[in-house]
C-alpha cells in the first residue's frame, strides 16, 4: 500500500543512515522500524503493580476505624487547642523583649524592669 509520510529531517537522516548501514532499502527500514515500535508498545502493556498488605493488629485504644477521618480531625483539633493554650500562657519577661515594660502588672505576668539605655 502506498502512503505519504511527513518525517522530521533528523529522523529522516537516521533512517537513511540505517538503510546504508544495513544494506536494506529505505522503504524496508521504515517498515521494520515501525513494526518494531508497534510490537514494543504492545509488549509494554503489563499487569498493574500489586502491593501486598499486612495486618497491623488491633489499635491500642477503642476506636472505630470506619470513621478514621473524623478521628484525624478530632486529634488535629486537640493539637490546635494545645498550641493555643501554650501560646496564651505567660512567658518569661526575657522572651517579651521591649514589650515587658508595657505589660500590665499582675500575679500571673511577671514584669522585668530594664535599665534605661544611654
Amino acid at each position: 500500500m502506498r502512503t505519504t509520510l511527513t518525517i522530521d529531517d533528523a529522523l529522516l537522516r537516521q533512517l537513511r543512515q540505517k538503510a546504508l548501514d544495513t544494506g536494506k532499502t529505505f522503504k524496508q527500514v521504515v517498515h521494520d522500524t515501525l513494526q518494531a515500535g508497534l510490537s514494543q508498545a504492545a509488549a509494554a502493556k503489563r499487569e498493574p503493580c500489586r502491593c501486598p498488605s499486612f495486618s497491623m493488629g488491633q489499635p491500642r485504644w477503642p476506636v472505630n476505624l470506619d470513621k478514621a477521618l473524623a478521628l484525624a480531625a478530632e486529634l488535629e483539633d486537640e493539637e490546635i487547642v494545645a498550641k493555643m493554650r501554650k501560646a496564651s500562657l505567660p512567658q518569661p519577661p526575657e522572651w517579651r523583649g521591649a514589650c515587658a515594660e508595657r505589660a500590665p502588672p499582675g500575679p500571673h505576668i511577671p514584669v522585668m524592669q530594664y535599665p534605661a539605655s544611654t
